[in-house]
């Protein structure tokens, strides 16, 4: 044995392994069975098939060795026969007896080396400190051995410095051993009544580096020996997602959880569009407090103009969707005298009042605010709170149609500023009038989404959806099946939070509006009720967006701050279906990079919801009917095989719908020949709509998956899952059919 043999410990089970060359584009194996090739004298290449995990481009999945292929015995790589290379190896075990053995190597890789390079007749298996052969500790296994040879052998492989930062469920410990005159025993590690040698694999280190430390102590090595085969396994697609190893095919292009973006006066036309839905914006956002109907239409329509492959689409059909969100019935002050800003004293009185005679005359005294029921309203002690929460007054005095209120701080306000009343009930209605003038242009426009602001109870969206459908009955009558629009209610006050179970059933979505909601409750309670939202609304299968001051420094700043990455990549780890731009893209100076930078995160983001750890925190209802039953059976299947994609076709959206409850950790390309229904589609996690512009009918289960194959989303050798829905008819219910597919 060489003085230049240096050892490490080798746990039992896993070791990771990806060649740096690919054997024409096949799978990538990770064999449960590579520890033993290393470590134990029985080392036929024809042993190593009896159970393995395929790594095929993104996934694991189970099964068997192919039998036209072999394993690479260096780096574990499927070798067809045109590529591999047998060459003889001389390995030495524990009681250091020497045998020879013909592996299997694949070529051209550095593997071989430049022992392949000089064609030596015996190569020596090592590994070097970039390694050929690094181990993750699972278990230990009482076979004790070693293994060592002669030859050079270089290795370019940087990957598992990469993975070490990165995993903290699978722990690697890679230790020098000293000269041969000053080794020590190998450790032993206790387990139960039976004591194991630890394993040791001989390497070469160079005279020049110093032995590094060993990176944990004995106690946390023994506890993680101690780990399972079946927590190990579990966790190596945790492990490869975390790390830029394991990529997916599609995190290049697409992101699970959808952009929202506000379109204002910097973003609103065709070019800036463009290059806004090339960066992953799926839903445009027009906020009718600002933007009057000439401008929603010219948003509209250039939305509709962009071109290109839209992820869900060919070029003829655009299926990004519209967000009309509504200015809300509010509590506003009146215009100051003169129209000027009038400055308010600490400790100085100041009366709040609703007579008419005020309305454009207010004075540091005395203003207007517009709600009737004012006076009734608050009580002495209660907070009143001006201009978004930066002036606070407390009522001291309540008399007929006026309230006298403290200043609490100094601050100049202006006109028509929001009045807050932090956990007051308010009697306002629904819709103000300039809101049902805004819905019926935006339902005569064909929206197709309604944020409804400052919901406060169920009441609420059966109001605005009874308006909705009057205003379809006047512009859509000749479309008896007109598709109304999705309402999504903004829960920004106490009382929506309180009575949230009760909108969240009303509604067909959720936005948890973070601005307006940190304005009435306490700053820290935001938190609290925005995991609240999300939890219940994936509970139940409805779509919940997160927004309000995502990246708000990027208005003026072209790179976010640490904190407010954290806050979108958070909210996607919570399982919101959307994130949401407000003036980052609607008025900041830096819209493109805002859309780039939160599709970046989110795709982080997207990639730990893969591990188990992550995805053990979504509980969901149990299901409610048969259809849930069995789209959570094709879930779990396709979770469980490892699919590439699924697939849905779906008519109305429904099966889909329900599809994205369950989560799937794999896209769902859902094929439907309704614009409207894809484009509603577009609020779900995961669900990427396709209308084929070449049928006028829903694809078969073969042309979808050739179309999925010409969008590059699959290729030769993938699985997917296929699930159809129809509604036989009111008694019989719907008809669910899964299927399981591999591309051919």
């Amino acid at each position: 044995m060489s003085d230049r043999a240096r050892r490490a410990v080798v746990p039992r089970f896993i070791k990771l392994m990806l060649p740096t060359t690919q054997c024409r584009g096949d799978a990538m194996r990770l064999t449960l069975a590579s520890a033993k090739r290393y470590t134990s004298m029985n080392l036929a290449p024809q042993r190593l098939g009896d159970s393995c995990v395929i790594f095929s481009k993104r996934v694991l999945r189970l099964g068997k060795l192919l039998n036209r292929h072999s394993s690479c015995s260096v780096c574990s790589g499927c070798v067809c026969s045109s590529c591999k290379v047998e060459k003889n190896v001389r390995l030495v075990s524990s009681d250091m007896k020497v045998t020879r053995r013909r592996l299997v190597f694949c070529s051209p890789s550095p593997c071989l080396g430049n022992a392949m390079a000089q064609n030596d007749p015996e190569l020596s298996l090592r590994d070097n400190a970039g390694g050929v052969a690094r181990f993750y500790r699972a278990d230990y296994n009482s076979v004790s051995s070693r293994l060592t040879a002669s030859g050079p052998v270089s290795s370019s492989m940087t990957w598992q410095k990469q993975l070490y930062p990165t995993t903290p469920y699978l722990k690697h410990q890679l230790c020098w051993s000293e000269p041969k005159h000053q080794r020590q025993a190998a450790p032993h590690v206790s387990n139960g009544s039976h004591r194991h040698k630890s394993r040791t694999l001989l390497v070469d280190r160079p005279s020049s580096s110093p032995a590094p430390p060993p990176l944990y102590p004995p106690v946390m090595l023994r506890r993680l020996a101690l780990r399972s085969v079946q927590t190990t396994l579990r966790n190596a697609r945790g492990l490869a997602s975390a790390s830029e190893l394991w990529k997916n095919p599609r995190s290049s292009k697409f992101s699970m959880t959808k952009i929202v973006g506000t379109i204002g006066p910097v973003s609103e036309q065709l070019d800036m569009l463009q290059k806004l839905t090339n960066e992953g914006l799926r839903i445009m956002r027009i906020n009718f407090s600002h933007a009057e109907y000439d401008e929603a239409l010219l948003r509209v329509n250039n939305l509709r103009a962009c071109r290109g492959v839209h992820a869900e689409g060919q070029a003829k059909f655009n299926l990004r969707a519209v967000l009309h969100d509504t200015k809300g019935p509010e509590i506003r002050t009146g215009k100051m005298l003169d129209g000027k800003k009038i400055r308010l004293e600490k400790g100085k009185s100041v009366v709040l009042t609703t007579d008419p005679a005020f309305e454009v005359q207010g004075t540091a005294d005395k203003f207007y605010v517009t709600y009737q029921q004012l006076a009734e309203t608050v009580k002495v002690g209660d907070t009143v709170l001006l201009s978004d929460g930066l002036i606070r007054l407390t009522c001291t005095a309540v008399g007929k149609g006026e309230i006298t209120c403290e200043v609490e701080n100094t601050e100049e306000i202006g006109n028509r500023k929001g009045v807050n009343l932090p956990g007051l009930i308010v009697e306002l209605p629904a819709l103000s009038e300039k809101d049902k003038r805004d819905l019926d242009w935006g339902v005569e426009h064909d929206i197709d989404f309604i944020a409804a602001s400052f919901i406060r109870k169920a009441s609420d969206v059966h109001e605005i959806r009874a308006f909705v459908a009057e205003c379809i009955k006047k512009h859509w009558a000749h479309e008896p099946k007109y598709i109304a629009p999705k309402i999504i209610s903004k829960v920004e006050n106490l009382e929506g939070v309180q009575n949230f179970e009760e909108i969240l059933e009303a509604s067909d979505g959720i936005m948890c509006a973070r601005g307006d909601l940190g304005v009435e409750v306490p700053a820290q309670k935001v938190l609290t009720y925005q995991k609240m939202m999300v939890d219940r609304c994936n509970a139940v299968g409805k779509p919940v967006i997160v927004a309000t001051q995502m990246l708000e420094s990027m208005q003026n700043n072209p790179r976010p701050t640490r904190a407010e990455v954290s806050d979108v990549g958070n909210a996607v780890l919570d399982g919101a279906d959307c994130v949401m731009l407000s003036g980052e893209s609607a008025q900041g100076k830096y819209p493109i990079e805002s859309v780039a930078t939160m599709n970046t995160v989110i795709k982080e983001a997207d990639e730990l919801l893969l591990h188990p750890t992550y995805r053990a925190k979504f509980q969901f209802d149990p299901p409610t009917s048969d259809v849930e039953s069995a789209v959570s059976s094709a879930v779990k299947t396709a979770n469980e095989m490892n699919a590439q994609l699924m697939i849905v076709l779906t008519a109305t959206g429904y099966t889909a719908r329900k599809v994205a409850k369950y989560k799937p950790t794999v896209p769902v390309m859902c094929f439907t020949t309704n614009l409207k229904v894809g484009r509603q589609l577009q609020i779900h996690r995961g669900l990427y709509p396709v209308v084929p512009d070449y049928l006028e009918r829903r694809p078969t289960t073969a042309e979808a998956i050739a179309h999925a194959k010409k969008m590059g989303w699959l290729s030769s050798g993938d699985r997917v899952v296929v699930i159809s829905g129809d509604k036989l008819s009111d008694d019989l219910g719907r008809e669910i059919v899964m299927g399981v597919a591999d591309v051919q």
